[in-house]
């Protein structure tokens, strides 16, 4: 009977308050990489965008730093074409951007 008594004496452990909480550090981690996503997307859809409306943003200046080479105006009120490319000694083709 001693040997009851002596396991009355020890110190009872609780269990329940020793239960661990789940960690949120992986769940910042998984916020962290879908705001990175989020943002590299909308980098790149903001590159696509600009590339594809950078000819309508400025007008090019048609002088030239070549030697031998002059610019003349042969048309008025063309727009921004995006070529120009002369068939043949009377007759030019324009491409138009739109």
């Amino acid at each position: 009977m001693e040997e009851a008594s002596s396991d009355d004496t020890t110190p009872s452990v609780d269990t329940h308050s020793s239960e661990l909480e789940p960690s949120t550090f992986g769940r910042a981690i998984a916020v962290r990489w879908k705001a990175i996503a989020v943002v590299a997307i909308l980098l790149l859809a903001g590159g696509m965008l600009y590339r594809q409306m950078s000819p309508y943003y400025s007008n090019p200046d048609p002088d030239l730093s070549i030697e031998g080479h002059i610019v003349e105006q042969v048309a008025e009120g063309l727009g921004s074409p995006s070529c120009l490319h002369w068939v043949d000694s009377s007759w030019l083709l324009v491409c138009d951007r739109g």
